[in-house]
């Protein structure tokens, strides 16, 4: 049986490990050793460890001062990671050099783990990147944008890409491997799924990916029922920011009734808020039981609970924080199935585009609509499949 190691590196969200969990679980029943190397170890390890899995540390380098400017693609990502500096990155790989030869992986399966396929390449170990679209962009130079609106030159962009990808062959002389001739050829595994569909790939248009499908997390969590009434019911899922409480005090005013979970949300705010007719929980709930009878989700635009609000017909007013979610905003909106508000906007626009979703039932329509295309949609189907796919990338 074959030694699997799923790593992690960027993200911080729980729905990172929602997609690794089932796959990991198929691949133990099916005699294999698998392993999480995570760069958030510290916060998740419990949770690896109440399924009965061992997890380690993954190395990793961050430059807060370089992520302090707005990152334009998928390249700045990696420079603010480790990827800007030649040390750095050595580094980096020498880590992951270290766990392969304590651990003798026969396949590295990445999430958002960048350094762990460079470091798999460097090593020659088999590998495959297993993402919903974000952390998997697609194979041109230079990578695409996520933010347009600054106007970064394609010159510029392969500038700054040539950069990235000296400092790689500058490791790869180190290790007296050939060089790469892109920085796009260090990401090719040959064996890449996306967890996601078309319509929600974080870059619209990608030539040739393969879609394989999301995995939602449906049945993760504690199984909570709808407070009673006949008002229309409001699911939110979003994490703690300036904005929060006053998203809260709008879907409080009775009008409707809401289940919310807020990771990491103090008491005071939960406490603040709670009813009969508005039920809080910071902890994960049943999807599956939750959002075949929700009428709107108020989400970050997380691409597991947009996947599965799109999966069930649920319209989405969404409030991101970050770029991916950015991404996501806008193919709801380009669908329409939802609209958004941004983050340092919510006290001028929310309640406006909250009213307008619960009056305008075109967003549902068109939710509805899309939902019928993936109405055969077999999630435990795709568990299988990737299960196999990773099975062959190990070999046998």
């Amino acid at each position: 049986m074959s030694t699997v190691l799923f790593t992690w590196e960027l993200g911080g969200n729980l729905g990172h490990l929602v997609r690794y969990l089932p796959i990991a679980r198929l691949l133990r029943q099916r005699g294999h050793e698998v392993l999480f190397v995570l760069r958030e170890r510290d916060i998740f390890s419990t949770m690896i460890a109440a399924e009965g899995f061992a997890s380690v540390q993954a190395p990793f380098c961050f430059d807060r001062e370089a992520a302090a400017r707005e990152l334009v693609n998928y390249a700045d990502i990696l420079a603010v990671n480790g990827f800007g500096d030649p040390d750095h990155l050595s580094g980096l790989m020498n880590g992951w050099s270290s766990i392969f030869r304590e651990f003798r992986p026969d396949v590295v399966v990445a999430q958002s783990a960048p350094s762990s396929i460079l470091a798999a390449q460097l090593d020659r170990i088999p590998a495959m990147r297993v993402d919903c679209g974000f952390g998997c962009p697609p194979d041109e130079a230079p990578f695409p944008g996520f933010r347009p609106w600054l106007k970064v030159g394609r010159e510029e962009l392969l500038a700054r890409e040539q950069r990235l990808l000296a400092h790689v062959n500058r490791v790869c002389a180190e290790r007296g491997v050939p060089p790469f001739s892109s920085l796009q050829e260090v990401f090719r595994t040959g064996a890449d799924l996306l967890l996601t569909v078309p319509e929600l790939d974080h870059y619209t248009g990608r030539r040739g990916g393969r879609y394989i499908g999301p995995i939602c997390g449906l049945d993760e969590g504690a199984e909570v029922e709808w407070p009673e009434g006949s008002a229309r019911r409001i699911f939110v899922y979003l994490r703690p920011f300036e904005g929060l409480p006053t998203i809260l005090q709008i879907l409080s005013s009775g009008v409707c009734t809401v289940i919310a979970v807020l990771p990491g949300a103090g008491d005071d705010l939960c406490s603040a808020f709670s009813s009969p007719s508005f039920r809080i929980s910071t902890a994960p709930l049943r999807l599956s039981h939750l959002l075949p009878t929700t009428d709107i989700a108020i989400t970050n635009g997380g691409h597991g609970l947009a996947s599965a609000c799109l999966l069930a017909g649920v319209p989405m007013l969404l409030v991101p924080q970050v770029a991916e979610q950015l991404m996501t905003v806008y193919n709801y909106e380009r669908l329409g199935v939802g609209k958004s508000v941004r983050g340092d906007e919510v006290e001028a626009k929310f309640a406006s585009a909250f009213t307008r979703m619960l009056r305008d039932s075109s967003y549902r329509e068109n939710a509805r609509r899309l939902s019928r295309k993936y109405a055969s949609y077999d999630q435990m189907e795709v568990i299988r499949r990737l299960s196999a796919a990773i099975e062959e990338r190990a070999g046998g």
